[in-house]
């Protein structure tokens, strides 16, 4: 019954005609969806990199004020640790900071750095459309985003056990070991923190996705209570801004 469509009651000719007019509907057809889907995916793209820019400028701030707060950071935990080492069989406490429900020892950014839009867009498919070198800064620049989200979980967990360093606890050798050992460690990890946060800015910059520096300063000013505690206490901080320049673009 399909065959009884095409016709040789015209001829040759005809029949071929026919045959020329079926094929290119088709192929109409399939042109019409293919550029349909293109247009999907190229809306798709254009949404998603508004989120990765909404998300990043969060994600630049906090790495903004790692950087800022790093040579502060690093003071306080080194007179933490010569306190520790001057002290005899008891400690002689350091001062205890409190900010709401929370106490301190000494004060370092707890944050969180945004991925929500990054996976939603490997989840649907969406990624994958994007340009190419986008797509690989991208995934650059969440690869530093996973690894100071886990640097912040670790660094909060010291934290909190450093907070016994504002009692007066007895020493003996071993408990000396391991606060000075915690110490050390968030030392470290402190300074590579403000080493993967300034490679996620440069990263961003590339991108073009960056906020503005004023947006930035003004942020600092007013939203890190870090940076507020290093300068009342006259500890050192760092220019974010310097350090980025000095970053070679990609």
């Amino acid at each position: 019954m399909r065959f009884n469509i095409f016709s040789l009651s015209h001829g040759w000719r005809g029949f071929l005609l026919e045959i020329a007019i079926v094929v290119i509907g088709v192929l109409i057809a399939l042109w019409t969806g293919q550029l349909a889907e293109t247009w999907n995916w190229r809306h798709k793209v254009d949404v998603a990199e508004g989120q990765l820019q909404r998300e990043s400028a969060p994600n630049f701030f906090v790495s903004a004020e790692q950087v800022v707060v790093a040579p502060c950071v690093d003071a306080q935990l080194a007179a933490l640790q010569t306190r520790l080492l001057a002290s005899g069989d008891v400690l002689d406490p350091a001062p205890l900071y409190k900010y709401d429900l929370f106490r301190y020892v000494y004060r370092a950014p707890s944050r969180s750095y945004p991925s929500v839009a990054w996976h939603a867009i490997n989840g649907d498919g969406t990624a994958a459309h994007l340009d190419n070198r986008r797509h690989d800064q991208y995934a650059e620049a969440y690869t530093y985003v996973a690894v100071l989200e886990q640097m912040a979980r670790e660094s909060d967990n010291v934290l909190g056990r450093l907070t016994v360093l504002g009692a007066a606890i007895p020493l003996d050798a071993s408990t000396r070991a391991g606060l000075l050992g915690d110490i050390e460690e968030q030392r470290s990890r402190n300074g590579l923190q403000s080493i993967v946060a300034l490679q996620l800015m440069g990263t961003l910059r590339d991108l073009g996705v960056a906020p503005p520096t004023e947006e930035v300063v003004d942020g600092l000013e007013k939203n890190s209570g870090t940076t507020q505690f290093c300068r009342e206490h006259q500890l050192p901080v760092a220019d974010w801004r310097t350090a980025l320049a000095a970053l070679p673009s990609a």
